[in-house]
């Protein structure tokens, strides 16, 4: 996988936020949504539900992590 990280939790933190989260709202560029979306879902940050994208505890461990300037 090859984003930035700020582009990543910027993902997960806006799950975090919304619960639940469509491709077309992730706050990134339209054309590395998808791309951006199942290379989440590989690593298992994220899982897709019938009602968008939703934050993995494994997810949840990283963005904490990265807020808490913990190791990562």
């Amino acid at each position: 996988m090859i984003f930035p990280g700020c582009v990543v939790v910027s993902v997960l933190e806006a799950i975090s936020y919304d619960t639940w989260l469509t491709i077309t709202h992730f706050p990134c560029s339209a054309t590395i949504r998808q791309e951006l979306a199942n290379n989440l879902v590989d690593v298992g940050f994220i899982y897709l539900s019938p009602n968008g994208y939703g934050l993995t505890e494994t997810g949840e461990k990283f963005l904490n992590n990265c807020i808490s300037r913990g190791t990562i």
